[in-house]
């Protein structure tokens, strides 16, 4: 599969829940929350916004982003690579 907008934009669209599947979510509302992948803590302080497919910690880390920047983060790669694995939930 080429790497063109129209897939980037597809991939943006998988649900981020789908792809943290071993994590445990609780819903608030519209939201989906949990403790922080990336860092140890005791409170959820991670949120995915179902409504624009987006995850956001508030943290130690204060960032967010779309399913893309999360798996950059999660697995410490560049944007193409994190797009390469993301195509297997197309």
């Amino acid at each position: 599969m080429i790497l063109d907008t129209k897939t980037i934009q597809r991939i943006k669209q998988i649900p981020i829940e789908q792809v943290l599947y071993t994590v445990k979510f609780r819903h608030i509302g519209d939201k989906l929350a949990s403790r922080c992948i990336f860092h140890n803590e005791k409170k959820a302080s991670f949120y995915v916004y179902l409504k624009t497919n987006s995850w956001f910690c508030f943290g130690g880390c204060h960032e967010g982003g779309d399913v893309i920047k999360l798996i950059q983060k999660l697995s410490d790669i560049n944007f193409v690579d994190a797009c390469n694995y993301l195509k297997k939930y197309l």
